[in-house]
Protein backbone atom coordinates (compact mmCIF):
# COMPACT_ATOMS: atom_id res chain seq x y z
CA UNK A 1 0.00 0.00 0.00
CA UNK A 2 1.12 3.46 -0.68
CA UNK A 3 0.63 6.39 1.09
CA UNK A 4 -1.15 9.38 -0.58
CA UNK A 5 -2.32 13.00 -0.18
CA UNK A 6 -5.11 14.60 -1.73
CA UNK A 7 -5.40 18.39 -2.35
CA UNK A 8 -8.91 19.25 -3.06
CA UNK A 9 -11.20 22.16 -4.07
CA UNK A 10 -14.94 21.80 -4.14
CA UNK A 11 -17.46 24.09 -5.24
CA UNK A 12 -18.68 26.47 -2.69
CA UNK A 13 -21.89 25.37 -2.92
CA UNK A 14 -21.13 22.22 -2.36
CA UNK A 15 -21.98 20.08 1.25
CA UNK A 16 -18.80 19.20 2.85
CA UNK A 17 -19.29 16.35 4.73
CA UNK A 18 -21.53 14.95 2.04
CA UNK A 19 -18.17 15.54 -0.08
CA UNK A 20 -15.97 13.83 2.11
CA UNK A 21 -18.25 10.71 2.96
CA UNK A 22 -18.08 9.89 -1.14
CA UNK A 23 -14.56 10.38 -1.13
CA UNK A 24 -13.88 8.10 1.96
CA UNK A 25 -16.52 5.80 0.39
CA UNK A 26 -14.41 5.57 -2.86
CA UNK A 27 -11.52 5.01 -1.36
CA UNK A 28 -12.63 1.84 0.72
CA UNK A 29 -14.06 0.79 -2.11
CA UNK A 30 -10.71 0.34 -4.03
CA UNK A 31 -9.28 -1.03 -1.41
CA UNK A 32 -7.66 1.68 0.20
CA UNK A 33 -7.97 3.13 4.08
CA UNK A 34 -7.91 7.00 4.92
CA UNK A 35 -5.44 7.74 7.58
CA UNK A 36 -6.25 11.91 7.96
CA UNK A 37 -8.58 14.70 6.88
CA UNK A 38 -7.61 18.27 7.82
CA UNK A 39 -10.52 20.72 8.37
CA UNK A 40 -11.98 22.12 5.24
CA UNK A 41 -11.79 25.82 4.48
CA UNK A 42 -13.39 28.13 2.31
CA UNK A 43 -11.10 30.72 0.73
CA UNK A 44 -11.22 33.31 -2.69
CA UNK A 45 -9.36 32.19 -5.56
CA UNK A 46 -7.10 34.64 -7.28
CA UNK A 47 -8.94 34.10 -10.34
CA UNK A 48 -12.12 32.40 -11.38
CA UNK A 49 -12.14 28.84 -12.08
CA UNK A 50 -15.39 27.68 -14.32
CA UNK A 51 -17.26 31.43 -13.25
CA UNK A 52 -16.54 30.64 -9.45
CA UNK A 53 -14.71 33.15 -7.47
CA UNK A 54 -14.55 31.13 -4.56
CA UNK A 55 -14.18 27.58 -2.99
CA UNK A 56 -13.59 24.80 -0.25
CA UNK A 57 -10.03 23.70 -0.31
CA UNK A 58 -9.58 20.47 1.76
CA UNK A 59 -6.92 17.56 2.22
CA UNK A 60 -7.19 13.96 2.87
CA UNK A 61 -4.29 11.57 3.97
CA UNK A 62 -4.72 7.83 2.60
CA UNK A 63 -3.68 4.40 1.62
CA UNK A 64 -4.34 2.80 -1.46
CA UNK A 65 -2.73 -0.42 -3.27
CA UNK A 66 -0.90 0.93 -6.33
CA UNK A 67 -2.66 -1.14 -8.90
CA UNK A 68 -5.63 1.33 -7.96
CA UNK A 69 -4.14 4.38 -8.29
CA UNK A 70 -5.56 4.82 -12.20
CA UNK A 71 -8.78 3.79 -11.21
CA UNK A 72 -8.77 6.35 -8.15
CA UNK A 73 -7.76 9.18 -10.68
CA UNK A 74 -10.51 8.40 -13.26
CA UNK A 75 -13.45 8.05 -10.56
CA UNK A 76 -12.28 11.36 -8.66
CA UNK A 77 -12.05 13.44 -12.09
CA UNK A 78 -16.26 12.19 -12.63
CA UNK A 79 -16.77 13.81 -9.16
CA UNK A 80 -19.13 16.94 -10.19
CA UNK A 81 -18.29 19.47 -7.11
CA UNK A 82 -14.48 18.99 -7.25
CA UNK A 83 -13.31 21.57 -9.31
CA UNK A 84 -9.65 21.05 -8.56
CA UNK A 85 -7.58 18.25 -7.67
CA UNK A 86 -3.64 17.27 -6.92
CA UNK A 87 -2.91 14.08 -5.35
CA UNK A 88 0.89 13.48 -4.36
CA UNK A 89 2.92 10.59 -2.57
CA UNK A 90 3.39 11.32 0.48
CA UNK A 91 6.60 10.38 2.79
CA UNK A 92 6.17 8.81 5.96
CA UNK A 93 7.74 11.16 8.39
CA UNK A 94 11.04 9.97 10.18
CA UNK A 95 11.14 10.40 13.88
CA UNK A 96 13.65 13.53 14.53
CA UNK A 97 16.36 12.67 16.97
CA UNK A 98 18.04 14.65 19.13
CA UNK A 99 21.58 14.95 20.13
Amino acid sequence: MQLYELTYILKSTATVKEEQAKLVALISSLGGKVVKEEPAEKKKFAYKINKDVEGIYATVLFNLPKKEYANFVKKLKLQENIIRSLITVAKKSKPKVKR
